[in-house]
């Protein structure tokens, strides 16, 4: 058996997943935010969470923020990195873990690195992508060029 005065927060117990736009909104803008987060970490605690999992929260032009274009900031429309911050260090006074759905394996078309792999195929950002030819892409229906 596990004994519960060895285990490390979060560790173990409830693991919460929160799509922070859909989670609360702190400024009534109608999209939730790392603020409104904050806002919730009392409930969350009642609830008996260990550790939240934030889905993506990094800038993307796309709702579920997956196609990520920079890895070092928080989207704007969840907040600022100040932002981002203090979550984390409010969550851990309560004994809250912050995890974060890091998709380094998907970028956006607008990230630099796509922007210079795309140059030429002696770019040594080139190799950060697997590229299908046209006709493997279209055998496979899966993607067009539109």
């Amino acid at each position: 058996p596990i004994n519960p005065s060895n285990i490390k927060p979060g560790r173990y117990g409830v693991h919460y997943e929160l799509f922070v736009r859909a989670f609360c909104d702190s400024n009534n803008d109608r999209l939730g935010d790392i603020n409104g987060v904050i806002l919730k970490l009392p409930y969350l605690k009642s609830l008996g969470v260990a550790a939240v999992w934030l889905m993506p929260i990094n800038p993307s032009p796309s709702y579920h923020k997956y196609d990520v274009v920079d890895y070092t900031t928080v989207d704007p429309d969840y907040g600022t990195l100040e932002d981002f911050k203090l979550l984390v260090a409010k969550a851990h006074d309560m004994n809250i873990k912050i995890i974060i759905d890091f998709v380094i394996n998907h970028t956006s078309t607008r990230h630099p690195w796509f922007q210079e792999a795309c140059k030429s195929k002696t770019n040594p950002k080139h190799d950060y992508y697997f590229w299908l030819p046209q006709d493997k892409i279209d055998e496979l229906h899966i993607a067009n060029r539109e």
